[in-house]
């Protein structure tokens, strides 16, 4: 009796228009939000860098104006 059994095949499903807009602006929402986390990320990636890097080179420059410059300026002046 098994023999005349079919073998069960799945029907791939079609979505509706309505379902279709539904699920591409979903994928808009989702693309969006990923740029968004991307940007988010690489925005503070970069200023932690600028924030390391501004630290360590802050050790090795002088505080101030060094006299070199600050005799260059006053010879511009005369």
């Amino acid at each position: 009796m098994d023999s005349f059994k079919k073998p069960f095949r799945a029907v791939p499903v079609q979505l509706g228009e309505k379902a279709r807009a539904r699920q591409r602006q979903e994928n808009r929402q989702m693309l969006i939000g990923t740029a968004v986390r991307l940007a988010l990320a690489t925005f503070l990636v970069f200023v932690t860098g600028m924030v390391i890097t501004n630290s360590r080179l802050s050790r090795f420059l002088p505080s101030g104006p060094s006299n070199a410059a600050a005799g260059d300026q006053s010879a511009h002046q005369r």
